[in-house]
């Protein structure tokens, strides 16, 4: 028999048992990130007017150990290549430490630079920072106090214990838009995690210009070759929004409807989309809501009765469900739907469900076709099966009003009676199922 040493083992537990505690240290971590920031507000004055503003999972969430660092990815400057021997892509232009801070009750910190209330005011649950962005800039000029403009990285990052970084150092040394993360690299030796990154490039003479670093630590990066926005906005599915504002003065700053992106890529860059709304410093971002209408048929049936659609966001928010009752020729509409992509599920009491894409990312949506609603699910499980044919056995022949006519979930051609006619459309479906 062999017989395993007991010093061994407790040496075995006592590496799982400091494994398991770091696994639950990191799951207990409640996530921080990025959720709006103006850079470029209306007017010749930036300062005073810009702001970066976070967001917890948790009420009252520590910052500490975080910092935010933005990173320049100029490579054009005026509509003209910068020279080689001036690029200082992949800078570290501003460094920000957000030890002994929390969010707010309501999980919001809104970091400001002056004291100057921007309109909308801040909720009054949201935490305010008033510090200013020290900007970094080649020696001897001294720093501004503003967020540059242009092609840009933010990074929210935990630190390792006892390291910052620094103003100017160089994350990309050979200047071709990857950060070096080696062993013995700056980031390396520094960063202990990567909490959020979102990236910005800049149009620059009608083209997409910058060097951004975002995607390559699974952050998002968009640009167009029409415009550098002013603002970019986090929504609450965690998709991001950029756009140009308008306004003067402390606000509000309403969106410019012309020029508006979101994450879709189409053509290599990211795709215009139509909602309205404005600045929301220091209060939570909300949904632009649009209008969806389509067509929907019923299998020998008018269209004209009550059916459940249901909008199944593709990243797993709840599903929105609402009923309505189509016109005789089939229209239907939905208003007040998020901006969102969707899957659209629809289902009639005695009528297998259909699903079909549908991409409200971009404004509202016209036309969408459901398709045919097949019958003869009388008991609305979405199969057509023997529960069905049971439940057509009792009430066959009957018509409205009688006994065991069971309010018609048999009459699956909709005339008033359960007969041989309802009986051929159950064998015909027989054994189908409806969109899941």
């Amino acid at each position: 028999m062999i017989k395993q040493s007991g010093h061994r083992c407790s040496g075995y537990a006592a590496v799982w048992i400091g494994a398991l505690a770091m696994l639950l240290a990191c799951a207990a971590r409640a996530e921080v990130r990025i959720n709006e920031i103006l850079a470029n507000p209306p007017g010749a004055n930036d300062f005073g007017r810009e702001y970066i503003e976070y967001l917890s999972d948790t009420p009252n969430e520590s910052m500490n150990g975080l910092r935010l660092i933005i990173v320049e990815g100029d490579t054009h400057e005026d509509d003209v290549p910068i020279p080689p021997a001036r690029i200082r892509t992949g800078r570290i232009e501003q460094v920000i430490n957000y030890d002994g801070l929390t969010t707010g009750a309501n999980r919001l910190l809104l970091h400001r630079d002056t004291t100057a209330v921007l309109q909308p005011p801040p909720h009054p649950d949201t935490r305010v920072l008033v510090r200013p962005f020290v900007n970094y800039t080649d020696p001897p000029n001294p720093p501004d106090n503003t967020i540059e403009n242009n092609a840009q990285t933010y990074f929210l990052v935990r630190m390792k214990p006892g390291q910052e970084f620094d103003l100017g150092e160089d994350l990309d040394l050979n200047d071709d838009g990857v950060i070096e993360t080696g062993p013995g690299s700056i980031w390396a030796t520094k960063v202990q995690q990567v909490v959020d990154a979102f990236g910005i490039f800049s149009e620059q003479g009608d083209a997409v210009t910058g060097r951004v670093y975002a995607r390559q630590f699974g952050g998002v990066q968009m640009g167009n070759d029409v415009f550098t926005p002013d603002l970019c906005i986090r929504l609450p599915n965690r998709k991001w929004i950029a756009m140009d504002v308008f306004g003067s003065g402390n606000g509000p700053y309403p969106f410019d409807p012309n020029e508006i992106m979101d994450e879709v890529i189409v053509n290599g860059m990211n795709r215009f989309c139509v909602f309205d709304g404005q600045a929301s410093p220091g209060n939570h971002n909300e949904f632009p809501r649009v209008r969806v209408s389509g067509t929907v048929a019923l299998e020998q049936c008018s269209p004209n009765v009550p059916l459940v659609f249901e909008l199944r966001p593709d990243d797993g928010l709840p599903t929105i469900t609402r009923t309505v009752t189509p016109t005789a020729s089939g229209a239907w509409s939905l208003t007040d739907v998020p901006i969102q992509h969707f899957t659209l599920w629809v289902k009639g009491p005695k009528w297998l469900a259909n699903a079909v894409p549908l991409d409200a990312a971009a404004g509202d949506v016209t036309g969408v076709r459901v398709g045919t609603l097949l019958g003869g699910d009388a008991n609305n499980d979405n199969f057509v099966d023997v529960l069905d044919l049971s439940a057509l056995i009792e009430s066959f022949d009957t018509s409205s009003g009688d006994p065991g006519w069971n309010n018609g979930v048999a009459d699956f051609n909709c005339d008033g009676a359960v007969d041989v006619l309802d009986l051929d459309l159950l064998i015909r479906n027989f054994d189908l199922s409806g969109a899941p």
